[in-house]
């Protein structure tokens, strides 16, 4: 049983640092998101993700040694990537408050640029400091499967250091975004607006409102299982659903990505195009360019090229504007019309 939940977790953390990737590699791709501040938010919560898997999915590192760099650095860059994580998600929490409060009454516009500043410290410097503690202790080493707060030599100390360092933390984390929900469904449903409760949430933002649930689902059985671990040995079911929680959280912070329905819409544009061209209306626009250089110079009837527009727009079969028309001269054969 143990064997086989290592290798469901380094499999599934495979599969989830493989989504995360493509997902950033299509935030990168498409200009329309990166300059969105939702979007951005959700590039570091999968940033944080990939360090997190990449390190967890290795391998146990123990085996050189808990004092070697490796090790160290493996539990270091663990317990820094689910910080890193987590926080970003409570900021798209207060972000959707900020949203909701403002929609309602009209409140302060949010300084998207003052905000991210705000959140890059918070969310990505400052767990620098949690994930240093246990070195401080030196309680980094072997915790299992992979290299954390050293586990089979529990004391108060180690015990103390993993809640200060991740899970007291965590569930902090928990109860926040679980506020933000309750106070936002309160606003919602005091809200008068005549149906118009879907549009307050929506755009990029709506993007927002999965990653504290995704924080919840990913937090919820690891917790339980450690704390069960304090006082007995944990039943496989705990261990089970910890290893389930942790290797899929990422997985399903890059679904919702793709959920997303600018995302879609985005990818969409893309594949029509590389499948099927341009689009109808930039190629029309091109073509009226085109047969209007031409008409000028070979003195073609305005109403000849109003005429050809018409039935292009009708029909949308796109003529070649380098043979058009044929019955007209080129009076000016450097030119290209192609």
């Amino acid at each position: 049983e143990h064997h086989a939940l290592v290798i469901f977790t380094r499999i599934g953390s495979w599969i989830s640092a493989s989504a995360v990737l493509l997902a950033m590699i299509c935030f990168f791709g498409l200009e329309k998101l990166r300059p969105t501040m939702a979007f951005q938010m959700v590039f570091f919560i999968l940033l944080n993700d990939f360090i997190f898997y990449c390190v967890f999915g290795i391998g146990d590192m123990a085996q050189y040694g808990e004092d070697s760099f490796r090790c160290q650095a493996q539990a270091f860059f663990i317990n820094y990537g689910l910080q890193s994580a987590m926080l970003w998600a409570c900021a798209t929490a207060y972000t959707l408050h900020r949203v909701v409060a403002n929609s309602i009454s009209s409140g302060e516009p949010i300084d998207h640029s003052y905000m991210m500043r705000i959140f890059f410290v918070l969310c990505q410097l400052f767990p620098v400091v949690p994930s240093s503690l246990p070195m401080w202790f030196n309680a980094y080493g072997d915790a299992g499967n992979w290299c954390w707060v050293k586990e089979g030599k529990e004391s108060d100390m180690y015990i103390m250091v993993r809640i200060f360092s991740l899970y007291g933390l965590s569930w902090i984390y928990v109860f926040y975004c679980t506020y933000i929900y309750y106070t936002i469904w309160q606003k919602l449903r005091n809200f008068d607006g005549a149906g118009q409760e879907r549009k307050i949430i929506s755009g990029p933002f709506e993007l927002l409102k999965f990653y504290p649930l995704i924080l919840i689902w990913g937090l919820l059985a690891p917790t339980l299982n450690r704390f069960i671990a304090i006082f007995i040995t944990p039943p496989y079911t705990f261990q089970l659903l910890h290893a389930i929680s942790s290797s899929t959280f990422g997985l399903l912070d890059a679904l919702f990505f793709f959920y997303n329905p600018t995302v879609r819409r985005e990818i969409y544009e893309i594949v029509k195009y590389l499948f099927f061209g341009k689009d109808t209306e930039v190629l029309m626009s091109e073509y009226e360019s085109k047969i209007s250089v031409i008409g000028e110079f070979s003195q073609l009837d305005d109403e000849q090229i109003a005429e050809d527009i018409y039935k292009f727009r009708q029909s949308e079969q796109l003529p070649n504007p380098n043979s058009y028309p044929h019955s007209y001269p080129n009076p000016n054969p450097d030119i290209a019309y192609g």
